[in-house]
């Protein structure tokens, strides 16, 4: 180029652009992963809780008479399938790593709920994510993304 200017642009408004796209070239995704993983917690909690149902809508196998028997006279009150004092909702949690979160149980007996067994013990899936979850989750990360946006304004 045989001819050009430099142009160096100051002032408040430039230094405002100049900070809103370096926030969105770094957005904060581990506040994202965490609110995500809080929600899923939430949506597990209230599947054992209040639906009984698999993440994809299945209705959970029943207790055998003979549990659900033993169940009624050990434990009077507890109605949910797979509640007795509500250890297994209130193990859920989950756990944030390097930009991913798990969201799970670290009681022994949660896999052998979930997965069920060889000797006969049916599966009962509580961890997962259902098509209403999933829609959860988009409008939950659609309000991350607004907000973002916003301040940066």
């Amino acid at each position: 180029m045989s001819f050009a200017i430099s142009v160096e642009f100051e002032g408040n408004g430039f230094q405002k652009v100049k900070e809103a796209f370096e926030k969105l070239a770094d957005p904060p995704i581990d506040d994202l992963i965490e609110t995500l993983a809080f929600t899923v917690e939430n949506q597990t909690k209230a599947r054992l809780q209040d639906e009984e149902k698999t993440p994809d809508g299945n209705p959970w196998p029943e207790l055998s008479p003979k549990y659900a028997a033993w169940k009624a006279k050990h434990f009077p009150g507890a109605q949910k399938m797979l509640e007795r004092k509500g250890d297994l909702r209130d193990s859920i949690v989950s756990l944030l790593n390097n930009g991913s979160a798990e969201i799970g149980s670290n009681l022994p007996y949660a896999a052998r709920q979930h997965f069920g067994d060889d000797g006969g013990f049916p599966s009962r899936e509580f961890l997962g994510i259902s098509d209403d979850n999933m829609e959860e989750l988009d409008s939950v990360a659609d309000d991350w993304a607004s907000d973002l946006l916003r301040q940066v304004q």
